[in-house]
C-alpha cells in the first residue's frame, strides 16, 4: 500500500485539489464503489475507492483532522492482511 499525503495550512486547498483528482479520474473511466460524505457539506470532505486501470485508488479528505486519517489507514491495512498487533485486533 501506497499513502500520499497532502500537506498545508487549513483552507490552502487540499481537499479542493484532491476533489479535482478525483473528478478527472473518474471523468478518464475510473470507478467508483460509491462516494461517501464526511462532516459538513460546505467542507467538501468525502471517503471513496476509485478502480483506475489496474490500481485501486482510496480518497479520505477529512485530513485536518489526523486522528480520522489514522483510524482509516490502520483499518484499510487490517483488511488487506497487514496485521500489525498493535492496531489490528
Amino acid at each position: 500500500m501506497t499513502v500520499i499525503m497532502l500537506s498545508g495550512c487549513k483552507g490552502c486547498g487540499k481537499t479542493t485539489t484532491l476533489n479535482i483528482l478525483y473528478e478527472m479520474l473518474l471523468s478518464k473511466s475510473g470507478t467508483s464503489s460509491g462516494k461517501i460524505k464526511l462532516g459538513a457539506d460546505a467542507q467538501h470532505d468525502f471517503f471513496d475507492t476509485v478502480q483506475y486501470k489496474d490500481s485501486n485508488i482510496k480518497f479520505y479528505t477529512m485530513g485536518d483532522f489526523s486522528r480520522a486519517i489514522q483510524d482509516e489507514i490502520k483499518k484499510l491495512s487490517c483488511r488487506l492482511g497487514h496485521r500489525h498487533s498493535s492496531y489490528c485486533m
